[in-house]
């Protein structure tokens, strides 16, 4: 509805929302891509306002000579993703944000060497940005005033172990051959522990001015699980080696971003009790 009444629109949420996902997903829809012209543009910390400006005239069509924008009986969806990731100039500005807010506010931009207004139609802009901090930046409100904005929710624990254990009970329960009964019942207790350490990790390991990546999000969470998913069949025959690997990828995930000693030892404590309340301790010898 807000596409069709040429309503910009800004997605904002936690990294690992699905905010692009979401996005592919709706502007993919067989009946919006018949009547519309979508490309996606990334921004990163070193996207350029000349570089963003060459994408938007080379994918839209040059009506006339002052005149872009999408096929006729068309509408340009522009989805421009990690929207607050340019790096600020000495003064603060962010030329490639500034060349969106003038796109929207001018309805147009200017040729880089005729130096004439090329005026834009038919174009609505889709962003998607996640909060400040760990690369990302504050958007100017004169960007933000012309956008209508939805928050996506975190994900949550509930959630977090509902998706998780479709993807590891299907993955132990459909090997050839089929693994035995201990191995396929670890299923439920490796997706809650690996949900537990991860809310663990977000709460005890707190960004500070001197440890700003400790940062995690739900990535963190799946690139355990896509881990353990990944090894070699041998290591899923017996469960006390597939609770080694679980620890090794743990350990991988979280505790190789630790930097000091003190944060390390308390990561050791907190694996060590969610493997005494999730699974059988594997022994040393072993």
């Amino acid at each position: 509805m807000l596409i069709k009444s040429h309503t910009n629109i800004l997605i904002t949420g936690t990294t690992g929302t699905g905010k692009t996902i979401v996005v592919n997903d709706f502007l993919h829809i067989p009946d919006i891509q018949d009547k519309s012209l979508f490309f996606q543009i990334n921004f990163s910390a070193q996207t350029s306002a000349k570089g963003t400006q060459e994408v938007l005239e080379g994918r839209l069509t040059h009506r006339r000579s002052n005149l872009i924008g999408p096929p006729v009986g068309k509408q340009g969806i522009v989805f421009v993703d990690d929207l607050n990731t340019p790096t600020p100039e000495v003064y603060f500005a962010q030329p490639p944000i500034e060349l969106l807010r003038q796109c929207i506010d001018q309805k147009g931009i200017y040729d880089r060497k005729k130096l004439t207004f090329i005026h834009l139609t038919e174009t609505v802009f889709v962003a998607a940005c996640g909060p400040p901090g760990g690369g990302r930046h504050e958007i100017t409100q004169r960007l933000t005033r012309r956008f209508h904005t939805i928050g996506m929710p975190q994900v949550g624990t509930s959630a977090m172990t509902q998706i998780f254990s479709a993807i590891v009970t299907g993955f132990l329960t459909n090997q050839k051959p089929a693994l035995p009964q201990t191995v396929q019942e670890l299923a439920k207790p490796l997706v809650d522990a690996t949900v537990f350490l991860y809310n663990k990790a977000c709460t005890t390991f707190l960004p500070t001015p001197s440890k700003s990546h400790y940062t995690f999000n739900l990535r963190d969470a799946s690139s355990l699980v896509s881990g353990v998913l990944h090894a070699s069949p041998g290591c899923y025959q017996i469960p006390t080696t597939l609770t080694k690997l679980w620890s090794h990828e743990g350990c991988r995930v979280f505790r190789d971003r630790l930097i000091d000693d003190t944060d390390r030892n308390l990561f050791d404590c907190v694996l060590m009790g969610v493997l005494n309340k999730y699974y059988i301790r594997p022994e040393p010898d072993e």
